[in-house]
């Protein structure tokens, strides 16, 4: 995972002229990487969020019912 960071700012340093104290953290470049899937698919925030929300409702759903 470590390449990809690495990778990232890379692009980053290429891509546009920016000044170093600009550039993005170690720690921002780590928690992008974690959108990305083991086989380099972006995971997309929405779904997660789908994901919870319908979580949430099949929870209340249960509640309710019994």
């Amino acid at each position: 995972m470590l390449w990809r960071v690495n990778a990232m700012a890379a692009l980053l340093l290429i891509s546009s002229p920016i000044d170093a104290e600009e550039l993005p953290d170690a720690e921002l470049l780590e928690f992008l990487a974690d959108w990305e899937t083991e086989d380099g698919q972006w995971i997309d925030p929405t779904t997660l969020e789908q994901a919870i929300q319908l979580h949430d409702a099949a929870a209340r759903e249960v509640e309710h019912n019994d």
